[in-house]
């Protein structure tokens, strides 16, 4: 590896979020905010149409705003990326392609049963009669005889009819009063290209592959709008016909029923449907971007699972990776394995990158995940995506503004308001240098396990709407397909853990680029050694020819599970018995330790990596890569809460040495090893949520050892005192977010939280839909022209102090008057800002009285007017004087351990520096500092009045020797929160719980309280350790 790259690696490879374009926008900020990303070691950003922007989406002053960012990237060195939609999800330019023609608006068709009773089917308002058939003959949901009938004779005929209803995706705000698009139609996609990125070339086309350098399509999908559904678009059956030699309608039938082939059936539909959403959106996106020298990158919806992968894709979302220079996947929320688990969705994307000779896999991660998350839940997220493949990041979200609205999209925001934003340089530094390692050379994998997913289609019953109900009437039925899922992801576990890497092998890039040469199987650029079949029922007949050669050529097959006795459907039993005679095929049962047995004892490896009782730990991950002579190997330990302890064994070592690199710093040392005989043996712990980047050179030089952390059950332990002095950073919060409103200038509605209030007066003045469509739009239509009027918003607070340094902050308070107990504060024209830019502040010092305050802002009320909460802010204690709000009171001189919360702090989002002493006689070895129950985003240690260095993650425990004077020490800890407890959401009913981090949480009665749920930020105590 490049020590020179590792140390200071191309600015392409480091993390480019999303830039959330959410407001009215500028040159002068555009370029401002794009030289800060690049400050704290962003690359650039993917410049981002979000809910918001008031500029018009695409015209001249977005463009404007675009070239100065891209001069800024020309100057700094950095890069903006390219985002192909308003919004999302991609494939529809703001509603314009759907609003074009009905064909081109996203299009379903959906079954309907009728009893012999029955005349015809209650459809929807925009819905047609496609088709229909005539059941002649069926035994309970197999389907024995039926005719096609014509539409006209529905109501003619006396037996049961399968009547088939077209229909389209509704028309709503969010795509400017249209539907979305259909993805399987080629000239509404080519209308999408023409709109979008046509349009990007025509304006920025000259940094096309130099400071552009790709594009990301978000979530297109062709997902049914109706339940029971599936996608459609005229031209199928044509397609199904040339493409499988079969009738579409004489084999619509048996998606809903059993019957003749039915299984077969159902793979064939679902890969007519599949490829077609490749031929018209995937494959012309590809090909155009590799035309005009950028690249195609972003993810598809729901690639998580066999069921949404079914339903979005109609087929798995892998073969769309092939037409994709930067595969991708969405990571969403504070987890790894919970209701969106991640691990097979990166193996897919990293997977068909390998296969396809791509070194770039792209995450748009840490979404939806809140602003609580730390530096270690950041690291955690980022370890688990890179060493299964990952090398890119894009993370979701940096708000260009985070006034109304945008404040509650999806947290966290990576952009200036946010409290660490400059410290985010070592995160991103981490997780650039990482990344340069793991495209290093090339990977090593020798196992291939084979994606079930078509098994699950085959086994997939789509229902039939119906007024009749009991067992003989079809209804949607994916058990199977969601316990083929659930076996494949445990198959999946069960080989990384033991310390070895594995690879998906999908059937689509099979059947393009798979071959058989020796004992090794193909795929594309990948070759294995082992082929593993999970549970499973069906597979192609290209693959079952493959694994027949490489079976016979002496390659190693184990088949996991009930051995499968179908190919493309349809039973083949017999060809499935002579796979599993030969010797080299291996049939166990499907158990975590019959499979981690048969790939420890199989697997041709050079290393061995298990825990140091000899077993394997789940949630541990290892990339092992060839970069010529040397290895690299990066071990994770993914489990949250414990710390593991592992022994690493390389088979002939040699006189080669054990690198251990340090991702933060760019360092390098010799790690600690022994040598038995031919044999490296490096014994190692990793704490919870830690990794470890390791490689194997022969590489000679001055290369200084590792230092280990010594045992810290013999240390001396010095416990600082419990009570601190402390410095607040940044001045104290109290947010007032409960609101009463008066539309005469006299009389006040009850007071309540802010959320109910913003949605009364939007009913008020009839624009309750304006939160439902892009400002831009509504303002081009005039949707809301004309509709507001005069209001005040009224705010109280308690004070015990009179007139403490005190400043009111409002979102956008120039647009509006302030009084403070009934006395008009003068704003001026030029008012400073707080957090963010929208967020004026003025001082009120002189008006706050002892007792109860009154704030009352009187504006001109329209639908753009942002009605949230007011914030105190300055130099003062809050305390609770109710489970709704705070009063202000006398600052304290002391903090105790534990949360600040509770000691003057509820809302602050600042920095918060503890202070202590303690005194040290005689010399010393060695000397730590260890932080006791943290509760914060990072950790910066001052000892002495120097700085000695950050606590990012576990463990936290720093060496201070270089720091320490014999006799008294000062040392002091800065606490660097977020602005979870200031701009929430603040009212959760699951609090830091809740894993869905969105609008919901801030203003859906479901999922929030009238109370207030608050982060306790804080330490319990510091400890200092000596030797």
């Amino acid at each position: 590896m490049d020590i020179r790259k590792f140390r200071k690696p191309p600015v392409i490879r480091r993390p480019s979020p999303f830039w959330a374009i959410n407001d009215r926008i500028t040159p002068e900020e555009t370029a401002r905010q794009m030289e800060d990303m690049l400050s704290v070691g962003l690359g650039g950003g993917f410049f981002h149409s979000r809910s918001g922007l008031i500029t018009q989406y695409m015209g001249d002053e977005w463009f404007s705003a675009m070239k100065a960012a891209l001069e800024v990237a020309r100057e700094k060195d950095g890069y903006l990326w390219l985002y192909d939609e308003d919004l999302w999800p991609s494939g529809n330019a703001g509603g314009q392609v759907a609003a074009m023609k009905d064909e081109y608006r996203a299009t379903y068709i959906r079954a309907f049963l009728l009893s012999p009773e029955e005349q015809l089917p209650c459809i929807e308002r925009e819905e047609i009669i496609r088709y229909a058939y005539k059941i002649i003959k069926r035994d309970g949901l197999a389907l024995k005889e039926f005719e096609a009938i014509p539409v006209e004779y529905i109501e003619k005929i006396s037996e049961e009819r399968l009547i088939i209803v077209k229909g389209y995706s509704p028309k709503v705000p969010w795509w400017s009063g249209e539907s979305y698009s259909n993805l399987l139609h080629p000239e509404a996609m080519q209308e999408f290209i023409r709109l979008t990125h046509e349009r990007y070339y025509e304006h920025l086309g000259e940094d096309f592959g130099k400071r552009i350098p790709g594009i990301f399509t978000d979530e297109p999908h062709i997902a049914p709008a109706a339940k029971s559904g599936i996608a459609w678009y005229e031209g199928i059956p044509e397609r199904y016909r040339e493409w499988t030699g079969r009738d579409f309608w004489g084999d619509l039938p048996y998606l809903y029923f059993d019957g003749n082939q039915a299984r077969h059936i159902r793979l064939l539909i679902h890969r007519t449907l599949l490829r077609q959403f490749i031929e018209a959106y995937s494959k012309p996106l590809y090909e155009w971007c590799d035309r005009h020298r950028i690249a195609y990158t972003g993810h598809y919806l729901a690639e998580d699972t066999f069921s949404s992968q079914t339903i979005c894709n109609c087929g798995g979302v892998m073969a769309h990776y092939k037409y994709q220079h930067i595969p991708g996947i969405d990571h969403l929320c504070r987890q790894i394995d919970g209701s969106i688990p991640v691990l097979f969705t990166a193996k897919q994307a990293s997977s068909a990158a390998r296969q396809s000779g791509r070194k770039n896999v792209l995450s748009e991660i840490f979404g939806v995940s809140r602003h609580t998350n730390t530096f270690q839940d950041f690291k955690w997220l980022g370890d688990f995506d890179l060493v299964l493949g990952v090398t890119f990041f894009c993370p979701h979200l940096s708000w260009y503004s985070g006034k109304g609205r945008r404040k509650r999209d999806f947290p966290p925001v990576w952009n200036y308001q946010q409290t660490y934003w400059k410290e985010l340089s070592y995160l991103n530094n981490y997780f650039t240098r990482v990344a340069v390692a793991l495209t290093s050379g090339k990977p090593d994998v020798k196992i291939l396990l084979l994606h079930s997913i078509e098994s699950a289609i085959a086994s997939r019953r789509i229902g039939v709407i119906s007024k009749k109900i009991g067992d003989d009437i079809p209804v949607d039925d994916m058990k199977g397909m969601d316990i083929l899922d659930s076996a494949m992801r445990k198959v999946l576990e069960a080989i990384l853990n033991t310390g070895y890497d594995c690879d998906l092998g999908d059937e689509n890039f099979i059947e393009e680029y798979g071959d058989v040469k020796g004992k090794n199987f193909i795929i594309g650029k990948m070759s294995y050694k082992i082929v593993v079949i999970p549970p499973s029922y069906t597979w192609r007949e290209k693959t079952v020819s493959l694994l027949e050669k490489f079976v016979e050529n002496g390659g190693i097959v184990v088949i996991l599970g009930k051995p499968p006795e179908e190919i493309d459907g349809i039973n083949n039993k017999d060809k499935w018995q002579k796979i599993l005679s030969a010797k080299n095929v291996y049939s166990l049962p499907d158990s975590v330790e019959s499979i981690q047995n048969i790939i420890s004892s199989l697997q041709p490896s050079t290393y061995k990596l298990q825990g140091i009782d000899g077993k394997y730990y789940t949630k541990t991950y290892l990339q092992h890569r060839i970069d010529g002579k040397e290895e690299i190997f990066f071990i994770v330990n993914s489990d949250r809460e414990d710390e593991r302890h592992y022994i690493l064994t390389i088979e002939n070592a040699g006189n080669r040495k054990l690198l251990k690199w340090d991702a933060v710093n760019g360092d390098v040392f010799l790690a600690d090893t022994e040598k038995e005989k031919e044999k490296l043996v490096y014994q190692f712990s990793l704490p919870p949520a830690g990794s470890l980047l390791l490689t194997l050179t022969s590489v000679s030089g001055n290369i200084p050892k590792e230092k280990r952390m010594p045992d810290m059950t013999v240390a001396r332990v010095i416990q600082l005192p419990s009570v601190f002095e402390f410095e607040r950073k940044d001045e104290n919060v109290l947010v007032l977010d409960r609101i009463s409103v008066s539309y005469d200038g006299k009389n006040f509605e009850q007071e309540e939280p802010e959320w109910r209030v913003r949605k009364k007066i939007a009913k008020h003045f009839g624009v309750e839909e304006a939160l439902q469509w892009q400002p831009w739009v509504a303002i081009r239509k005039g949707i809301f022209e004309g509709k507001g009027g005069d209001i005040i918003l009224r705010y109280r607070f308690e004070s015990e102090i009179e007139k403490p340094k005190s400043y009111l902050v409002i979102e956008e308070m120039e647009k509006g008057r302030i009084f403070i107990n009934g006395k008009e504060i003068s704003i001026g024209k030029k008012l400073d800002w707080h957090w963010d830019r929208s967020f004026k502040k003025v001082e009120i010092t002189d008006y706050v009285k002892k007792g109860e305050n009154i704030v009352d802002f009187r504006v001109r009320y329209n639908f753009l007017t942002e009605v949230e909460p007011a914030y105190i802010v300055g130099d003062f204690r809050v305390e609770l004087i109710s489970p709704y709000e705070g009063k202000i009171l006398k600052e304290n001189k002391a903090l105790k351990g534990g949360s600040w919360v509770y000691q003057g702090y509820p809302f602050y989002s600042g920095r918060m520096v503890y202070k202590s002493t303690f005194n040290l006689q005689g010399k010393k070895k060695k000397v730590f500092a260890r932080i006791v129950r943290p509760s914060g985003i990072l950790f910066k240690i001052n000892v002495n009045g120097k700085d000695a260095g950050n606590l990012l993650w576990s463990p936290y425990i720093l060496e201070i020797t270089p720091f320490i004077k014999k006799g008294k020490n000062s040392i002091s800890v800065e606490l660097v929160s977020s602005l979870q407890n200031s701009w929430g959401p603040l009212h959760e009913r699951e609090g830091d719980d809740n894993l869905w981090v969105g609008p919901n949480a801030f203003e859906n009665e479901d999922f929030i309280r009238d109370e207030l749920s608050l982060f306790n930020y804080g330490i319990e105590k510091i400890e200092i350790l000596c030797w």
